[in-house]
């Protein structure tokens, strides 16, 4: 087989077919087996399993208590409660301070991402603070606050997906 030969261009082009068939190979192989899986591979095979989409990053919320004078009101569209560490958490219903002296009310962080999670007890602050405002705090922590979820984490979630279906 000499270079530039008829014998030569016909291995050359076996070669090239060789390889692109590799590569599809390797692509439904992904598909089929999610533990070889990365990227946009691992997403066909979750829909293939029947599995939700991967995850996104989402916020995270928390019941706050506001402790008043009766009858403060706290308007959902302007007040914000901040924790101790800094994370910003908007107000998601209007509340008005009953006889009781206290009231709760939903907050939902304005950021994404696991670093918007609080333990119990971290709400400091209201703004605006609204006349006969007294204190604010969180009786328990917050839930959510999720990062975007990588391919590892997906991976485990397919591979389950067959397990939780069977149950």
């Amino acid at each position: 087989v000499s270079p530039n030969s008829v014998l030569s261009g016909i291995i050359a082009g076996e070669a090239k077919i060789a390889k692109k068939s590799l590569k599809d190979i390797k692509l439904a192989v992904s598909q089929t087996y999610p533990s070889s899986a990365t990227g946009s591979a691992l997403d066909r095979a979750a829909k293939d399993y029947g599995v939700s989409p991967r995850y996104t990053s989402n916020e995270s919320s928390v019941v706050v208590r506001f402790i008043a004078d009766s009858g403060t009101f706290y308007n959902s569209a302007s007040v914000t409660v901040t924790s101790d560490k800094g994370i910003i958490y908007n107000l998601q219903e209007d509340v008005t301070i009953d006889d009781k002296g206290y009231g709760y009310g939903l907050c939902q962080s304005q950021n994404t991402g696991a670093d918007t999670a609080i333990d119990a007890y971290e709400m400091s602050s209201v703004s605006p603070e609204p006349e006969g405002h007294v204190a604010v705090t969180n009786e328990y922590e917050s839930v959510g606050g999720r990062d975007n979820e990588d391919d590892d984490a997906f991976r485990k979630r397919i591979l389950k997906g067959a397990n939780l279906l069977s149950q």
